[in-house]
């Protein structure tokens, strides 16, 4: 952006100090910045002057050089008041005539430049965080509903489940439209998916536990379900010792065999993951 290109004018809103304007009557307390300065809610008028109270002592008004310990430099025109550093971070009370304000747009305040080229502005701030808030206010229309129906209205963002699946409504009025298979499409006008069911879309996934009592010489073991094979879905522990899966062999889906076979009364503890 150009530093020059700002066009937006400047807008005054001021009091005239005339009787059928006046300037008003502020007090109000405010805390020194890091720079020992205030700014005023309005500009003060230079012709009543400002009074500062605190720290029990006296204050008095410089126009110029640096403030002592109980002084202080008014900047009439930007609303600022500046005291002597050993004050920052204390609070003091500021009487004054106020005599109104300038208001400049959010487009012509800088928050980040390179040189004398602006990089940013204020506006561009408060646009980006508008769409943070109508984004947030979009998120916040999300409601899982429950299994889908067809003889329901659904709104935007509903949630529903559908043969197993996740599906958000794409839209309003959304009402006898079913969600697609999700084991072939991921979505269609009406709704997206959000997640499929179970491993790979099938089914739930379900940890089960089976106890064997070796006899003498066995080395395969059939199990009471099934797991799929060669996903690191099951594990073994003999004598209570968890093996490593070089000692023994996922043989198919429902069993397996271990590298030696095992004394009579050894317990054999099979724990897999199942697909209901």
């Amino acid at each position: 952006m150009d530093s020059h290109s700002f066009n937006d004018p400047l807008i005054y809103a001021r009091r005239s100090g005339g009787a059928d304007n006046p300037f008003i009557d502020i007090t109000e307390s405010l805390i020194l910045d890091n720079n020992a300065k205030v700014t005023l809610t309005e500009i003060p008028s230079i012709w009543h002057g400002l009074t500062v109270e605190g720290e029990n002592q006296t204050w008095f008004e410089i126009r110029n050089g640096l403030p002592k310990d109980n002084e202080y430099i008014v900047d009439y025109s930007n609303r600022q008041v500046t005291f002597n550093k050993k004050h920052i971070g204390k609070q003091f009370s500021f009487s004054f005539k106020g005599t109104g304000n300038t208001f400049t747009s959010a487009s012509s305040v800088y928050t980040k430049r390179n040189g004398l080229s602006v990089t940013e502005t204020l506006q561009e701030i408060v646009d980006n965080g508008r769409e943070g808030i109508q984004a947030l206010n979009e998120l916040s229309g999300f409601d899982y509903v429950n299994e889908y129906s067809p003889v329901e209205n659904y709104y935007k963002h509903n949630i529903v489940s559908f043969n197993g699946a996740t599906f958000i409504s794409l839209l309003d009025s959304n009402k006898g439209n079913t969600p697609p298979n999700p084991n072939s499409s991921n979505s269609n006008q009406y709704w997206g998916l959000i997640s499929k069911r179970g491993e790979d879309g099938i089914g739930n996934l379900v940890n089960k536990t089976d106890i064997f009592t070796a006899t003498e010489g066995q080395s395969v073991f059939q199990l009471n379900g099934t797991y799929t094979v060669g996903k690191g879905r099951l594990e073994v522990i003999i004598g209570g010792v968890p093996q490593y899966s070089n000692n023994f062999t996922e043989t198919n889906s429902s069993s397996f065999s271990l590298s030696e076979s095992l004394p009579a009364g050894t317990e054999v503890v099979a724990k897999y993951t199942t697909v209901i």
